[in-house]
C-alpha cells in the first residue's frame, strides 16, 4: 500500500499510519528456499543421520550439506534414552583390551533392552569385532538369561578366523561373568577382560552400536511385537554391516574396510 501511495504522501507519515517501521518497508522479500528433493528424500530416509553422515551418502561437501539444510531447516531427530543398568560382579578381573590391529584379535560384547507392544521387553545380545566395527554374532530373546549373550557369542566364533590369544571384553555384568561364558571364551583359546565397575566408557564400541541402533531404528517408529521386532534387528544388522558408512573407518561400511585391509595384506605379502 504505501508503495502505491508514495506520490500522495510521504513515506515515513505512511509507516506512522499503519504502525510499520520505515526498516519494514525497505526490507527486501527473502528468496524462495530452493528445493533440494534429494538431500530432503535422504535426510527422511534417515532422521537420525547428521550433516557428515547425509555429505557421504549424497557424495556432496560436509559444509554444503551442513549449509543446505540449516536453510531447509533439516536437523537430526534427537531423543533422551532411558539406559539398560547391567547388575556388576565384584570379580577379579583387569580391563586387558588394547588397539585391534587385525580383524579377530579383539571382541567385545554388550546387550541391551527394546521395549516391545503390551508393556513386554526384548533383549539384544551383540558381538563385534574391535577393528572392523563388523557385528560378528547377535541374538534377540524375551529374557536376558546366559544363553543370551553366549549364543552371540557362539556366533560370532563361528564368523570370524580369531588370532592367536584373542581377547573378549565385556562389562562386569552376571551373564558375562558366568561359568559358562567365560567357558566358551577359554574353550577357544581366548582371554577375558572387563571393563571396571561403573565404567560404561570402557565398552565404548557397543554403547556406540546400541546408541545407532535406537537413534535411527527403535526411535522413529511405534512400539512393536517381538517378531516384527527381531525382522527389524535382522535388517539393520545387514545395513550396518553392509552400508552404513563409518567415520572411524573412513567413511567405509565395516565389510567394506576388511576387504580393502585384505587386499592391501595380499599386495603387501606378493610385493
Amino acid at each position: 500500500m504505501i508503495r502505491f501511495r508514495r506520490s500522495e504522501i510521504a513515506i515515513l507519515d505512511a509507516c506512522r499510519l499503519l504502525g510499520v517501521s520505515r526498516s519494514q518497508y525497505y526490507r527486501k522479500a527473502s528468496p524462495a528456499r530452493a528445493p533440494d528433493l534429494a538431500l530432503e528424500a535422504i535426510a527422511l530416509e534417515h532422521p537420525r543421520f547428521g550433516y557428515r553422515r547425509l555429505a557421504v551418502l549424497l557424495g556432496r561437501p560436509t559444509k554444503v550439506v551442513r549449509v543446505q539444510m540449516s536453510k531447509l531447516g533439516l536437523m537430526a531427530k534427537r531423543i533422551r534414552k532411558r539406559k539398560l543398568v547391567h547388575k556388576s560382579i565384584p570379580i577379579e578381573a583387569e580391563n586387558l583390551s588394547f588397539k585391534a590391529l587385525e580383524t579377530g584379535q579383539l571382541l567385545a560384547s554388550d546387550f541391551t533392552y527394546i521395549a516391545l507392544s503390551s508393556g513386554q521387553t526384548g533383549y539384544f545380545a551383540v558381538t563385534l569385532d574391535v577393528y572392523s566395527r563388523r557385528i560378528l554374532g547377535w541374538n534377540f530373546c524375551r529374557n536376558m538369561s546366559k544363553s543370551l549373550v553366549i549364543s552371540a557369542l557362539e556366533r560370532a566364533i563361528a564368523n570370524v578366523n580369531l588370532s592367536e590369544h584373542w581377547l573378549h571384553h565385556s562389562d562386569r555384568g552376571s551373564q558375562y561373568t558366568s561359568v559358562e561364558f567365560q567357558s566358551c571364551v577359554l574353550a577357544s583359546s581366548g582371554h577375558l577382560s572387563y571393563s571396571y565397575p561403573a565404567s560404561p566408557q570402557e565398552n565404548a564400541y557397543l554403547e556406540s552400536f546400541f546408541s545407532r541402533f535406537k537413534d535411527e531404528v527403535v526411535s522413529v517408529r511405534e512400539t512393536l511385537n517381538f517378531e516384527d521386532t527381531l525382522m527389524e534387528i535382522t535388517e539393520f544388522v545387514s545395513y550396518y554391516n553392509e552400508n552404513r558408512p563409518h567415520s572411524s573407518l573412513g567413511n567405509l561400511s565395516p565389510l567394506a574396510f576388511e576387504r580393502i585391509k585384505t587386499e592391501q595384506i595380499l599386495q603387501e605379502s606378493v610385493a
